[in-house]
């Protein structure tokens, strides 16, 4: 909303049908862009869809984000995984940190991923997440890993996940 040249996103007192329209078509956008999440857009409570990016630019949020309290962002955790599918998307760099700092946490979704069809996610789900996890966190994903390294897809070969996986897997191995 435009209010005397400032950008708002909040409407103008007295205009509750036009908040109303906001609130929905808002809704209908998050919905669409998080469909690919494990989880429904509609668990979550209604004050935390404020924080979740609306484009592969919203730098805006972002910076809220980094400042939400730990519980909080773990909520969130589910649905700002997605943001890592393409890392070359701008807010992928600045989300990734924050799923690395979810922990154990963000493990459930990320073998969510691995266990699925997308392969470039898979594959920035090992570089950019599980890279930088310790090893006691990302042990519950060695049978997934070595599933990966030793009896890869022919995607997760064309993509060289296996090469990665295998990585994972000799850390886990070392530690």
């Amino acid at each position: 909303f435009r209010q005397n040249g400032v950008i708002s996103s909040r409407p103008p007192a007295g205009n509750a049908d036009r908040w109303a329209t906001y609130r929905i078509n808002h809704m209908n956008i998050l919905s669409r862009m998080y469909e690919t999440s494990r989880k429904s857009i509609t668990d979550l409570p209604s004050e935390l869809l404020e924080y979740l990016p609306t484009s592969k630019y919203d730098p805006e949020r972002i910076q809220r984000l980094s400042q939400l309290d730990q519980d909080k962002l773990k909520i969130l955790l589910p649905y700002l995984l997605i943001w890592i599918q393409d890392i070359n998307w701008p807010n992928a760099g600045k989300i990734a940190p924050l799923l690395i700092a979810g922990e154990k946490e963000i493990i459930p979704e990320i073998e969510w991923v691995l266990k699925g069809q997308d392969d470039i996610w898979k594959g920035n789900c090992i570089r950019h997440i599980l890279t930088h996890l310790s090893p006691e966190i990302v042990q519950p994903l060695l049978p997934i890993l070595k599933r990966i390294a030793e009896n890869p897809s022919e995607n997760e070969k064309a993509e060289e996940i296996d090469v990665d996986a295998a990585d994972c897997v000799e850390r886990l191995r070392l530690a």
